[in-house]
């Protein structure tokens, strides 16, 4: 297999994985929404999660735009940081 469709399939692989595990949020945040319970969710765990995924978009920021790659590790974070987030505001909201 050629490069140029190497780095094709590991791109498609990267924004499918992130995809799911950006939108595996996504039953979470509706429960929380349907039910306004939040009493076994941690916030400090869906906090620290916030703040992995910053520091992740960081380096995916320095990959896109001073090395011209990453662009899927960025859109596939910035969706995972985008629910961590949303979560972490529902518990704050739903306490």
């Amino acid at each position: 297999m050629d490069s140029y469709r190497q780095d094709r399939l590991f791109n498609g692989l990267q924004y499918l994985g992130g995809l799911i595990l950006a939108f595996g949020y996504l039953p979470q945040a509706l429960q929380i929404i349907r039910t306004r319970s939040v009493t076994d969710l941690s916030l400090l765990t869906f906090t620290q999660v916030a703040l992995g995924m910053a520091l992740m978009e960081a380096y995916a920021f320095y990959l896109v735009f001073r090395k011209g790659e990453g662009k899927a590790f960025l859109v596939t974070n910035t969706v995972c940081l985008c629910m961590s987030v949303l979560i972490a505001v529902l518990i704050l909201i739903f306490q």
